[in-house]
């Protein structure tokens, strides 16, 4: 019996810091005059069409911080879709312009070089149910693992080595924690892709893109071992306070639902799932409006959705 927690960290650490460099260009185009005429351009737009409500104008309109936390392609697909009827007067090049200054990058950055590898085999193993039932391991949030699930013990943590790694594409951070279950290794990113990896190899069996950043880990349901007629579920939150079940063997999105209409509403913690309630805990960012000597502060209380 032991406790994997610093593990963890470290391995987590080196994903974050040194792993999501190489698929795509993430970073922001050098500064040029071009590119401060689209930056005033795409100010421009946002002024005159879309501060009036994320500034604070409309109680329920995510604010410009969280819009800003956003890629750039869901921040375009979001003018063409849930957006469609403010931006209708909107020309494309508008479009792409507001998009653009909202992300603080091109459009263009998002150019994915080297996608990451595919599986032959996209279901999770059915054989592989999950080990712990939150990603705390337990309705406790222990973060306890006993030996048969680690797998370590002091004699062979010497003897690890480097099996795969993961670029996350389009993405310089990473704040999803991994779950691991069907074989399969579950993780959202700041692009808002949910990744199911194959945990052997590391190839992608599916993705599922959410409308922004899933800072949560992926809480997957439990099944009988060898069940080939199982469809366990994954959840997640992301940082526009939605939730989101999906099926974890193909990565379909089952339901979605925003937890909160608080504009600065966000999920960050872990979802916990018991029998069939899940239970989501909604925070904010109201912290950084604060900042604003003309925001009218502490109007977000936290809670417990089920």
């Amino acid at each position: 019996m032991m406790r994997l927690r610093p593990v963890g960290i470290l391995t987590l650490a080196l994903l974050s810091a040194g792993l999501t460099a190489g698929c795509g260009r993430t970073s922001a185009p050098p500064a040029s005059s071009d590119n401060a005429a689209d930056a005033a351009a795409g100010a421009a737009v946002y002024n005159e069409y879309c501060g009036s409500c994320h500034n604070g104008g409309v109680y329920k309109a995510p604010h410009r911080m969280f819009l800003a936390m956003m890629a750039p392609d869901a921040i375009r697909a979001s003018l063409d879709g849930i957006m469609a009827t403010q931006a209708s007067t909107l020309s494309d090049q508008q479009k792409n312009a507001v998009t653009e200054y909202l992300a603080g990058r091109s459009l263009a950055s998002q150019t994915i070089n080297y996608p990451p590898p595919t599986c032959e085999v996209t279901d999770i193993d059915l054989d592989q149910p999950p080990r712990q039932h939150t990603w705390g391991i337990d309705f406790s949030n222990s973060r306890f693992q006993p030996a048969v699930s680690g797998g370590l013990t002091a004699d062979n943590v010497a003897e690890l080595e480097l099996k795969w790694s993961f670029a996350y594409p389009n993405a310089i951070k990473a704040r999803s924690q991994p779950t691991i279950a069907g074989g399969t290794l579950f993780v959202g990113s700041a692009s808002g892709t949910v990744y199911a990896l194959d945990a052997r190899r590391g190839c992608i069996r599916w993705t599922f893109r959410a409308s922004a950043e899933v800072r949560t880990p992926v809480i997957v349901s439990d099944w009988e071992t060898g069940d080939r007629g199982a469809t366990p579920r994954a959840y997640f939150g992301d940082i526009l306070a939605r939730a989101y079940a999906i099926d974890a063997r193909t990565g379909e999105l089952l339901w979605m639902t925003k937890v909160d209409d608080h504009p600065n509403a966000t999920i960050t913690g872990a979802p916990v799932l018991v029998d069939d309630t899940l239970f989501v805990p909604v925070s904010s960012l109201e912290v950084v409006v604060a900042a604003d000597p003309a925001y009218a502060c502490c109007t977000f209380r936290g809670s417990m959705v089920a």
